[in-house]
């Protein structure tokens, strides 16, 4: 028989919940990724599994993107089988077709179509090659974008997903784990961390130091970046961050270097595991020597993302996160989980705050 961690040692080592912060039967506002933009050509559609939630995804013939509940309101077949006519989805089975209002607008073998016959439609856009679902009608924000990229054309790099033994909610503590970079990463940092709400339901955390003289990996970052570091976190209605790294950073103390930036997108699926997309994000520069530099940075993101991503992995498929025992440098992460249980749960959590 299998358990989470969350249902082992109950009695004896009391979980601190709460209303949205590690919540499965929560799903937030925010903006979900959902499939490549690539994977969904036009007249095509596709369904896919969002939390508890299944979607149909179709590309009318004008190239905009809907979406829609996926199961067919008269005997439940999923949308994604069928055909696309138009900017209109018809069911495989009986040819039940609907806009992108989801609203049937026909019905083969009966000339009337009941006016209440209808689907729930959902806010749809397309940003860094990928198509994003927000879960009502309409939208109360764009994708988040990189402050210093705001309005600039950029490059971007997609990355395999990855996947996590817990809720996505506690992946994302890890870039504010100031503790964690000297115990796990052997990075020997010290940090101060400062913290705002730049928009509603943002949050930015910047942590900022230096590498003491300590271990022999702080003294080389020491030498190659001048012995400063910094790096900023923003999250997004709880469902993207942000991180940019080497924020006033001079190499060999000398030179500026580009800031590294780059996504993460958080989706939960089934049997409580959570999906990680990461996407680096760099401006675009004009020219071939821009070309290269742009292309040089994205690889230079990757590896460092990847040098930290490999040791953090094992933590996270056998975690009972508890916060019962968070200290003052916990101060960013008590931050977090405020924040994250400030959000507003969407229509599709599987039950309302406060209800068993």
């Amino acid at each position: 028989m299998y358990f989470i961690p969350e249902q082992l040692n109950i009695q004896t080592q009391q979980l601190r919940e709460h209303t949205v912060f590690n919540n499965w039967d929560v799903m937030t506002e925010g903006w979900y990724i959902a499939l490549k933009s690539s994977d969904l050509k036009k007249a095509t559609a596709k369904s896919c599994l969002l939390g508890k939630q299944r979607i149909v995804f179709f590309r009318g013939d004008s190239g905009s993107v809907y979406a829609l509940d996926a199961f067919c309101p008269h005997m439940g077949v999923d949308l994604g089988l069928g055909n696309v006519i138009g900017e209109n989805i018809q069911c495989l089975f009986h040819h039940w077709q609907f806009n992108e209002n989801g609203q049937c607008v026909d019905i083969p073998c009966q000339e009337e179509v009941p006016s209440n016959v209808c689907l729930a439609h959902y806010a749809v856009t397309e940003k860094y090659g990928y198509i994003w679902i927000w879960p009502d009608q309409s939208s109360k924000a764009k994708v988040l974008e990189i402050p210093e990229l705001e309005d600039k054309a950029i490059f971007f790099k997609h990355d395999e997903a990855y996947f996590r033994g817990c809720h996505f909610h506690i992946t994302m503590v890890n870039g504010i784990d100031a503790q964690h970079l000297r115990t796990v990463h052997d990075l020997a940092v010290n940090m101060q961390a400062s913290l705002c709400e730049p928009q509603p339901h943002h949050l930015e955390i910047s942590m900022r130091g230096e590498f003491p003289q300590g271990n022999k990996r702080a003294q080389w970052m020491r030498k190659l970046f001048g012995g400063q570091y910094a790096y900023r976190m923003i999250y997004a209605y709880g469902t993207i961050g942000a991180l940019t790294m080497m924020q006033n950073v001079k190499l060999f103390g000398k030179w500026n270097l580009p800031m590294l930036h780059m996504l993460y997108a958080y989706l939960p699926l089934k049997e409580k595991r959570s999906k990680v997309v990461p996407i680096y994000v760099t401006q675009k520069r004009k020219g071939v020597l821009g070309w290269i530099i742009s292309h040089f940075l994205l690889w230079l993101t990757q590896r460092l993302f990847y040098f930290l991503k490999e040791e953090d992995g094992m933590i996270y498929e056998n975690i009972r996160f508890n916060t019962n025992s968070l200290l003052k440098i916990d101060q960013p992460i008590a931050k977090y989980i405020a924040y994250i249980n400030r959000l507003k749960p969407s229509k599709w959590s599987a039950r309302d705050i406060g209800k068993p």
